[in-house]
């Protein structure tokens, strides 16, 4: 059974991003978060790779904001 606390970590960084990009649909922010981490499927995915994409866009977003 998956640990049920890891939703709330995924979800603020989802929201961070989300914040971060605002006009932006929920389906083009899902979208772009395959395509940054060159997945054609998430199906399959384990949320921590997933997690690991977002705070990368994240990152690169902070420093193209400097």
């Amino acid at each position: 059974m998956r640990d049920k606390n890891r939703i709330y970590e995924f979800v603020m960084k989802l929201c961070m991003l989300w914040m971060r990009y605002p006009d932006t649909r929920f389906g083009q922010l899902v979208a772009d978060i395959a395509a940054y981490g060159d997945y054609e499927d998430l199906f399959y995915v384990e949320d921590g790779e997933i997690l690991g994409v977002i705070e990368a866009i994240l990152e690169a977003s902070a420093e193209e904001s400097k």
